[in-house]
């Protein structure tokens, strides 16, 4: 079962890859799936980056990446099919392979969580994740228009392509995985104080973002699923800290989760930087203002890479 977990981990973590490098860049893509990789490491990046011991250096990255993610375990394969479902909700049209795609490995979430923690840590998560598919429906139910399901014909009734069925049928195959994987309460850490304030500020900023947004009823309408996602880690999270105390004792830990809160905000301002620099403007003022924005952006992310780069391959 061992290689089959791995592989359907390696392909959502793809998946969720190619997604998000087709709605902003590859770069930027990488840097968040880097951002939920290494979420195992002992010291964090902005530890490392603060840091003043910067010889303090271990070269063990490949033997981490190994052991946590590609070890074929049920919470790898879990948490990359988590990062699956998180990516695609911020879409706001979902066609029906993919509506039924979420939905089948939302239940399958579902399992796994039960399995792996305490009653009251593992239903809020567990009904956020149906709320979100919820709102999903109802946002497609004119292209949806699922009535019931016909296995035998799926081909024929949802107009499925080859790659569609092979989607459809890893997905029937990770919730088979999920229903008969092990059961270890406390397994999974959730989210620390600091990682839901920082959720919630990211969640904050997006919805003022609307405020100031073209068709932002359309935007904010899109953010719901993500955000019912997010709201029901941080409600799971702060049960278990008040009422069971017990917490962050795994290394798999749905903290890395935290890291791919930032991909609408990165559409956001990616759009925002194109928009800037596809506006044409004699004025000198706003062309200064322009180039320091792009200059900025681009040393920035410049300089975000490179301390990753290095960050990643000396833990």
């Amino acid at each position: 079962m061992y290689p089959v977990t791995i592989l359907i981990s390696i392909f959502y973590l793809l998946r969720s890859f190619f997604h998000i490098s087709s709605r902003s860049k590859w770069y930027i893509a990488t840097l968040l799936l880097l951002f939920f990789l290494t979420s195992t490491y002992e010291t964090t990046y902005l530890e490392f980056i603060f840091s003043t011991n910067l010889f303090n250096l271990k070269f063990n990255w490949l033997n981490n990446l190994m052991q946590n993610w590609f070890s074929g375990g049920e919470l790898p394969l879990f948490l990359s099919g988590l990062l699956f479902i998180v990516t695609k909700s911020t879409l706001y049209k979902i066609s029906r392979p993919l509506y039924i795609e979420l939905l089948v490995l939302s239940f399958a979430s579902i399992i796994t969580l039960v399995k792996n923690l305490p009653l009251l840590s593992s239903v809020p998560i567990s009904i956020s994740l149906i709320l979100a598919m919820v709102v999903h429906y109802f946002k497609n139910q004119d292209s949806l228009n699922i009535k019931s399901f016909d296995f035998f014909l799926l081909r024929n009734k949802f107009g499925l392509d080859t790659k569609k069925s092979i989607c459809l049928v890893i997905s029937f195959i990770y919730i088979i995985i999920s229903i008969f994987s092990s059961s270890n309460l406390l397994n999974l850490s959730l989210l620390s104080q600091a990682h839901i304030n920082r959720i919630i500020l990211i969640l904050f900023f997006l919805f003022l973002t609307s405020l100031f947004k073209m068709n932002s009823s359309k935007f904010l309408y899109g953010l719901i699923p993500l955000a019912l996602i997010y709201i029901g880690l941080i409600t799971s999270s702060l049960l278990t800290n008040f009422f069971i105390g017990v917490n962050n004792q795994s290394v798999m830990t749905l903290e890395c989760m935290t890291s791919i809160a930032l991909y609408p905000i990165v559409e956001v301002l990616q759009n925002r930087y194109y928009l800037i620099n596809s506006y044409s403007n004699k004025n000198i003022d706003f062309k200064v203002r322009r180039n320091l924005y792009r200059y900025f952006v681009n040393f920035f992310m410049t300089l975000v890479t490179l301390t990753y780069i290095l960050y990643l391959f000396t833990q």
